[in-house]
């Protein structure tokens, strides 16, 4: 059920995640695809599949451009994160 409401969340609202907030160091996103690894810990495969779903969601409201101008190399390495835990499934 909350993997489900996170990706309603995410799919209504996916550019406020991708952008800083007021009283933020970063975007939302930034800190979810961090720690990604410890938010999907104790979840079953199904709301996994869900939970990437919805940071799917996240990172498509983002202009590739932006992608490269804000995180540069660094892209690189969280897409890399995402799919070495994505693999170990």
């Amino acid at each position: 059920m909350a993997c489900d409401t996170f990706l309603k969340i995410s799919i209504k609202c996916k550019r406020k995640f991708v952008i800083m907030q007021v009283g933020e160091h970063e975007p939302f996103v930034d800190e979810l695809l961090r720690s990604i690894g410890d938010t999907i810990r104790d979840l079953e495969p199904h709301q996994i599949h869900t939970f990437y779903e919805a940071v799917g969601h996240m990172i498509s409201s983002e202009v590739r451009r932006v992608i490269i101008n804000t995180y540069g190399d660094q892209s690189d390495s969280r897409c890399f994160c995402v799919q070495n835990v994505w693999g170990s499934l």
